[in-house]
């Protein structure tokens, strides 16, 4: 199975093509903030929106930290780095507003989403997963339980829980990451639940009772 998987994507052009840059975006989201000296809260007033320069690259009258500016006479080529004297200074992506390295805050901000993304994943798949699996599995009361307690935590809304938790807790990632917790898992389950309805009276299922199988083993 996993071999003939293989097969046909290794021929799909864009699938393999997609593949590569995600590859390259998870590789510079772990290492692309380390690469240079800056931090991604760092920041130097004196060196405030300098244009891209690339060491080695500049050589060639690319990325070499020059842009084009509009003036009242026209439009002229300015250096900010030879301007200032910072000869020795590279911002790969420039620098913002507050003298702050785009490079570095661009791959920790992807740094941030994937972690959450990967997060979101994680509890789709255990709690989502798990809650509607049970839920139509057993059935019954039991059923009727679980998602009349899936409709009240669908009915708050998701904006109200994630401005509460930011009031109680300190903001930052895992705040957002137990915020998913509490909402995030909704729609998965109901997938999961609609499957195991359709799936729990096969004869694959019947044949695995017959044999002793456990109910959670079968689920």
């Amino acid at each position: 199975f996993w071999k003939d998987v293989r097969i046909r994507f290794f021929r799909k052009k864009s699938a393999v093509l997609g593949l590569v840059m995600i590859m390259i975006i998870l590789l510079l989201a772990i290492f692309g903030p380390g690469m240079n000296a800056y931090t991604y809260s760092g920041q130097d007033l004196s060196q405030k929106n300098f244009a891209p320069r690339v060491p080695g690259i500049e050589q060639f009258g690319i990325l070499d930290g020059s842009e084009k500016m509009s003036t009242t006479t026209g439009t002229k080529i300015v250096n900010n780095y030879v301007e200032k004297g910072k000869d020795d200074v590279y911002y790969w992506f420039g620098s913002d507003l507050y003298g702050r390295d785009i490079w570095t805050r661009t791959w920790e901000g992807a740094r941030v989403s994937l972690i959450i993304a990967v997060a979101a994943a994680v509890i789709d798949m255990v709690i989502g997963m798990s809650y509607g699996l049970i839920s139509g599995y057993f059935g019954g009361k039991v059923d009727m339980l679980m998602q009349r307690f899936l409709e009240v935590a669908n009915g708050i809304p998701r904006l109200v829980i994630v401005t509460l938790l930011l009031l109680v807790l300190q903001p930052g990632m895992i705040t957002i990451i137990f915020a998913l917790m509490l909402t995030e898992w909704v729609g998965m389950s109901r997938i999961a639940r609609a499957e195991m309805l359709k799936l729990k009276d096969q004869e694959f299922v019947l044949a695995s009772r017959t044999l002793g199988a456990g109910s959670f083993f079968i689920i």
